[in-house]
């Protein structure tokens, strides 16, 4: 639904054949628009992926958002300019996503198509 406001890609700081393999167990291989994520043997944070991507896609940091739960995701999208949706159902408390960035928090997914939606237009 998301995809119908934005293209959706992937920036993880996670190997990438670990993020492959997640994306065909669940049957999303052709969901994402691109997938950002480190070879197993190199080690970078997400904000330098985060910013990889957003040259490789040429999107300007400020029509970027990063769907998030954990406050890395949010400060590599302030140390990138991008906006942050936190999503209070991952890793971190949404409290401490918003005390790392995060202005907008989902509480279930099925927010997160009006926000992207909101914030697109």
């Amino acid at each position: 639904a998301v995809a119908q406001h934005a293209r959706v890609s992937i920036c993880s700081s996670k190997p990438r054949p670990l993020i492959d393999a997640i994306i065909a167990a669940w049957g999303l291989a052709d969901a994402f628009h691109d997938i950002e994520a480190p070879a197993p043997d190199q080690h970078e944070s997400k904000v330098e992926g985060l910013a990889r991507l957003l040259d490789r896609l040429a999107v300007p940091a400020d029509r970027a958002v990063l769907v998030g739960d954990t406050r890395f995701d949010a400060e590599a999208a302030a140390a990138n300019g991008v906006r942050v949706v936190g999503v209070a159902w991952g890793v971190d408390h949404h409290e401490d996503l918003a005390a790392s960035g995060a202005t907008i928090i989902a509480h279930r997914p099925a927010e997160l198509r009006g926000i992207i939606a909101g914030l697109a237009a």
